[in-house]
C-alpha cells in the first residue's frame, strides 16, 4: 500500500538510505582485519548464518515504542516501521530525512545538545534528562 504511493524523489532517498545502510552494515560486521580480507573465522560466519530476522521484528513488537536512528548531522539512518503507531509518520516518509523536521521546535536545542554531547561524552549534561553514559543512549519523552 505504501509503497503505491511513493514518488520518484521517494524512490531516490529511500534508495540512498539502503544503499548507505547496507554499506555501513557490510563495513560493522567486517570487524576483524582477516573479514577486510576476505577470510572469515568458522565461528563468526556460524554465528551471522544464526542471526534470525523475525527475532528483530518480535523485538520491536514487544518494545512499546519505535526505534529511530540518527546520524551524527541530524539525520534519520533508520526508523523502524512501529514510528507509524506512535507518531503517524511512515516509515519511508522519515528515512534519511532531518530529524529537526520531527521534533517540536522548543525541544530541538535539548535534542542538539544531547547529539553533541553524544560525540563529545567526556562533557557532563546539564540538564537531569537521564543519559546512558555506556552507549550515548537518551530517553526522550513523548507527549502527543
Amino acid at each position: 500500500d505504501v509503497i503505491n504511493k511513493l514518488d520518484k524523489l521517494s524512490v531516490l532517498r529511500l534508495s540512498v538510505s539502503y544503499l548507505r545502510a547496507k554499506s555501513f552494515f557490510d563495513v560493522a560486521l567486517k570487524s576483524s582485519p582477516a573479514d577486510r580480507n576476505g577470510v572469515q573465522d568458522n565461528c563468526r560466519s556460524k554465528f551471522r548464518e544464526g542471526l534470525n530476522l523475525q527475532e528483530g521484528e518480535f523485538l520491536l513488537q514487544a518494545l512499546n515504542g519505535f526505534v529511530l536512528v540518527v546520524t551524527t548531522d541530524a539525520l534519520v539512518f533508520y526508523a523502524s516501521s512501529t514510528i507509524q503507531d506512535y507518531l503517524g509518520f511512515q516509515q519511508s516518509d522519515v528515512i534519511h530525512q532531518s530529524v529537526y523536521e520531527l521534533i517540536h521546535t522548543e525541544d530541538r536545542a535539548e535534542f542538539q545538545r544531547q547529539l553533541y554531547w553524544a560525540l563529545n561524552p567526556q562533557q557532563c549534561p546539564d540538564s537531569g534528562q537521564r543519559i546512558d553514559e555506556a552507549n550515548g543512549l537518551s530517553s526522550q519523552p513523548c507527549i502527543m
